[in-house]
């Protein structure tokens, strides 16, 4: 599994026009991403600084909170993915996917059914 630490470096992005990109990052990616990175940076910090009683409670609650910081940060990196591989597939619906979501496959230059690279569908399913 590879760690996204930038949503503009998804792979997901690098196939769509630049309006495609801002539009997509419009709906996605909301002013909340932020907030909500900025709130539960001060809760673990508000957390790991009331541990200051002593200092081995400190230098072991300090890495802990740190690590929790990072993983709810990969964690909205991960949930506002999906949100972009759902627009897309919103997008290109019954159509050739330009992408695999699966693996990250270029597929603009090729009429296949199926991602030469993992075998996963390449068209956007139509609404039912």
């Amino acid at each position: 599994m590879k760690f996204y630490w930038r949503i503009r470096s998804l792979p997901e992005l690098d196939h769509l026009t630049g309006e495609q990109r801002s539009a997509l990052l419009k709906r996605c990616v909301g002013w909340w991403f932020m907030c909500r990175q900025v709130i539960f940076c001060l809760l673990i910090g508000i957390a790991v600084t009331g541990c200051l009683g002593s200092q081995l409670h400190i230098a072991i609650a300090a890495p802990i909170g740190l690590l929790i910081v990072m993983a709810a940060y990969q964690f909205d990196i991960h949930r506002t993915r999906v949100d972009i591989q759902m627009q897309i597939i919103e997008m290109y619906r019954g159509q050739q996917l330009p992408i695999c979501l699966n693996c990250g496959y270029d597929l603009r230059s090729i009429e296949v059914s199926q991602c030469p690279e993992c075998g996963a569908a390449v068209r956007a399913k139509l609404k039912q």
